[in-house]
């Protein structure tokens, strides 16, 4: 929690009145992240 409070406080500091920003990209990385895995899990189910 205090490494991502942090990483996110020093890109707040640009952008404190948009703090959604911040949090955006965590979601898309988590998201792409999240597809991946299921495409994995469904070629290899497949096979």
């Amino acid at each position: 929690m205090t490494l991502r409070t942090e990483s996110v406080d020093t890109e707040t500091v640009t952008t404190e009145s948009t703090p959604r920003r911040a949090v955006s990209p965590f979601y898309a990385i988590a998201g792409v992240a999240v597809v991946a895995l299921v495409i994995l899990g469904f070629l290899v189910a497949t096979r």
